[in-house]
């Protein structure tokens, strides 16, 4: 595989940083005047909002904030944030790295108490949000990348779908409850087409809750990755163009360039994953008739410092390969 499709297939996974962030950025004001116009402020990114924290931070790894959010049309507000994940591009280890959230988190919510993290999201945006990382995890972002879940929808489909393995719990959860659109779907291997693998990447009903939501999500990162090794360096672009069409952003051109040059660097370099909180850093709890997972701060912070900031052996979920 030639460097440069490698890059795109990196790009991709880190919201498509680099090609078309000044489409991103220009997305960012419509969306910003759009809301205004029907009283909703897109919430400006204020980074001073984050400067009382003590920050981890190391001017080699830069963190950026991918929020999936399930807001449709014309919608007010901010949606919810049904994904919450942050794309490390770490040249000091020359990893790439995904750190899911866990969106039932119940943690400090500067400003409203202790709150779920999606809800950060939709009570303040993306302001809120990157404070309320800074106050639990305590790991500095350097940009964020929010996308509507339609554009996870129609970039599956420009790929031909993704193969996962479907246990019997989520083939009859989907066909229950999605059955207009995925009552096809059996055990065992199956490719799902885009609307098929967003249902599948929202269960949360069985035993493993949020954690497996994650599980799934980084079972179609993995499938879809894989496939993306095989398409031309047009289909990428055209990929990439898809996944940012509703995409907000505040990555510069000056900031896309600087990706792009620590990617070269890490062209070869396996994806890394990793969910947070870990088993012994939350207790769950129920809260309003709902199971929220409240976390141990302290153990919450160590773990993001030293997964994000320090190497990591294991935890791939793709590997690229020269072949």
């Amino acid at each position: 595989m030639n460097k440069l499709i490698k890059i795109l297939i990196v790009l991709l996974f880190v919201a498509a940083i680099g090609f078309g962030a000044y489409r991103g950025m220009v997305r960012n004001k419509a969306v910003k005047q759009s809301n205004a116009n029907m009283g909703v402020s897109f919430a400006d990114m204020n980074k001073e909002l984050v400067s009382k924290y003590s920050l981890a931070e190391d001017e080699q790894i830069k963190n950026v904030l991918l929020v999936g959010s399930d807001k449709r049309g014309a919608e007010t507000g901010y949606g919810r944030a049904d994904a919450i994940i942050v794309a490390s591009v770490d040249k000091k280890n020359g990893q790439l790295k995904l750190t899911n959230l866990i969106e039932d988190s119940y943690m400090e919510v500067p400003g409203y108490g202790k709150n779920k993290i999606s809800m950060a999201y939709s009570m303040g945006g993306i302001s809120l949000l990157y404070e309320t990382v800074a106050a639990n995890f305590g790991i500095k972002l350097d940009n964020y990348v929010v996308y509507e879940f339609n554009n996870l929808v129609n970039s599956i489909d420009k790929i031909g779908g993704v193969q996962v393995e479907l246990n019997d719990f989520e083939v009859s959860y989907m066909q229950l409850h999605y059955q207009n659109v995925v009552n096809q779907v059996q055990t065992g291997p199956f490719i799902l087409n885009g609307t098929q693998a967003l249902a599948y990447v929202r269960i949360k009903q069985d035993a493993a809750g949020d954690f497996g939501r994650a599980v799934r999500l980084r079972n179609v990162i993995s499938s879809a990755y894989s496939d993306l090794t095989m398409k031309s360096v047009d289909d990428l672009r055209d990929l990439v163009n898809v996944l940012l069409d509703g995409a907000s952003t505040d990555i510069s051109g000056d900031d896309a360039r600087g990706y792009l040059a620590s990617v070269v660097a890490l062209s070869t370099a396996p994806l890394k994953a990793k969910t947070l909180p870990d088993e012994d850093m939350y207790q769950a709890t129920a809260k309003k008739g709902q199971t929220v997972f409240v976390v141990d701060t302290d153990k919450l912070m160590e773990a993001a410092h030293d997964y994000i900031y320090n190497p990591i052996e294991s935890g791939d979920i793709a590997v690229s390969s020269d072949e």
